[in-house]
């Protein structure tokens, strides 16, 4: 009985130490998964170190350069308020010399109307002097013909119109006249009614026993 109790307890012992060694399989398996984990964790934690350097390095690094645009910033604003002044004072410069060129032009515009005025009552002058000359001189002229007209007019009641010579009051150039009224020179009108049956101005019909002898009778004057 103690034998197989024995056994029993011996078969006991070998049970709990199987499942004793089983769990030691399993704590190492365990602490071996946790070493593996341990040394993923620590080289996690040196990636975070790492990068969390690099993420310092890169945030220092953007901090300068933040800094440095601030600067820039500050200078790019002190160029905009003096580039503002001095668009200011040169947009004061310009209006000053417009209105300056605006006033010099006005007066420039004033006096050049004022000659050209000037000119054109000149101009309005001299074309009613052309005028009154023009006018003048062809009062003159028409005078002149009016003279050399009446001149004509009186040259021809003393000269015959055929040879343009005086006419007498004897002889073969005596003054004689045609039914039609003009005079002529007593030979001058016979040569010409001996070629021609017309009056030599009027060419009126006319023979030589038409002819009028203003002086006189001339006894001769039938038988041509």
């Amino acid at each position: 009985m103690q034998t197989v109790s024995m056994q029993k307890i011996a078969t006991d012992f070998d049970i709990e130490i199987a499942k004793t060694e089983e769990k030691r399989k399993e704590l190492l398996t365990n602490l071996s998964n946790q070493d593996a984990n341990s040394s993923n964790l620590m080289q996690q934690m040196d990636q975070c170190t790492i990068q969390n350097r690099q993420l310092t390095a890169e945030r220092d690094g953007l901090l300068v350069q933040l800094e440095e645009l601030k600067q820039q910033k500050t200078i790019a604003q002190n160029k905009t308020l003096e580039l503002i002044a001095s668009l200011e004072s040169i947009a004061r410069d310009s209006q000053l010399k417009l209105s300056e060129s605006l006033a010099t032009n006005s007066a420039l515009k004033l006096q050049s109307l004022q000659v050209k005025a000037e000119n054109q009552m000149k101009l309005l002058h001299l074309q009613l002097s052309e005028k009154t000359q023009v006018i003048e001189i062809n009062k003159l002229q028409l005078e002149n013909q009016q003279l050399k007209t009446q001149l004509k007019k009186e040259e021809e009641g003393r000269s015959c119109p055929i040879c343009l010579c005086p006419w007498q009051e004897s002889g073969n150039h005596r003054l004689v006249t045609l039914p039609c009224g003009h005079l002529f020179g007593d030979g001058c009108v016979k040569a010409h009614l001996r070629q021609n049956s017309t009056c030599p101005l009027c060419r009126s019909r006319a023979k030589l026993n038409n002819l009028i002898y203003l002086f006189g009778f001339n006894a001769s004057t039938s038988g041509n």
